[in-house]
């Protein structure tokens, strides 16, 4: 059976109104189609065009899981590290001004120059910066003290090869950091990977915490230590870098009004009031 629908919502004092018909519930089981790019070129395009934007970010550069990640790893000055998907270098910079050599590693080319604008500000000499994809880097086996990963990981299509990559180049009893958003339990219509696959093209998938937990241990890691954080946020400040009133805009305000209060809530959307909370764990891990 095929329905009406029209709703209405509050955002940020101006009404939003959506209109259209969908066939009853299964809305809530689709997810947007690829446009037939590999998932590496989806990577570059994006953050090609917004790495001046996410340069800028003050979410990303005095996160309080940035200076979380580091009190819990530890690095310390005799020790060689590096950062998978190194973004535009926030992480890679922070860690590198406390050990001998640090690696920033990220696929696309725009976000290693921001990030060596970012170390050469820092007058920071002892960064190697490699513009590689992460799953088969140039480092050498059983050399890193510490791998980080922050805020990327939603990205990568195969997150097992991944592990397997930093297992690598990790010495034994290397350890692991891992920062990256997580979707809910009680996320049942997996709302959070909708929106932000809407919201980001080159979004994959958001695992829980547990099924992040199953596949580090499967893949030869000793879980140290988890923890998570809940960071409130404006659907605005969620959208950037993308503008208010662009296509993706208007998609996910749709899905949010095609949806019910409560699933969307349970993905981390208040869509009443137009707010975001995005959950991220941070796990420790040593290889075995």
């Amino acid at each position: 059976m095929v329905n009406d629908a029209s709703k209405k919502f509050d955002r940020g004092g101006k009404m939003m109104t959506w209109c259209g018909r969908f066939e009853g519930p299964t809305v809530l089981n689709i997810l947007p189609k690829s446009n037939g790019m590999k998932q590496d070129d989806k990577v570059k395009e994006f953050f090609g065009k917004h790495s001046s934007e996410y340069a800028k970010s003050t979410s990303h550069a005095k996160g309080n899981d940035l200076a979380k990640l580091i009190s819990l790893m530890e690095p310390k000055e005799n020790q060689i590290c590096a950062d998978f998907a190194c973004g535009t270098g926030f992480t890679a910079v922070e860690i590198a001004k406390l050990v001998n050599l640090e690696y920033a590693i990220d696929t696309t080319e725009q976000m290693i120059e921001e990030a060596r604008k970012l170390a050469r500000d820092a007058k920071l000499e002892n960064i190697i910066f490699l513009n590689e994809d992460i799953t088969k880097t140039s480092l050498k086996s059983g050399t890193i003290h510490i791998v980080t990963c922050r805020r990327a990981a939603h990205h990568f299509e195969d997150k097992r090869k991944f592990l397997d990559e930093v297992r690598r180049v990790l010495r034994k009893g290397g350890r692991l950091g891992l920062v990256d958003m997580v979707r809910q339990p009680e996320d049942g219509q997996n709302v959070l990977n909708k929106m932000e696959i809407i919201r980001d093209r080159s979004h994959v998938e958001a695992l829980s915490e547990k099924e992040w937990l199953k596949i580090i241990g499967e893949s030869g890691f000793k879980v140290k230590s988890v923890y998570s954080e809940t960071e409130p946020m404006s659907y605005d400040s969620w959208l950037r870098p993308i503008k208010i009133g662009s296509k993706e805009d208007l998609e996910c305000t749709s899905l949010l009004t095609s949806l019910g209060e409560e699933d969307c809530k349970k993905g981390g959307f208040d869509r009443v009031n137009m707010k975001v909370n995005k959950t991220r764990f941070i796990v420790i891990a040593e290889k075995l």
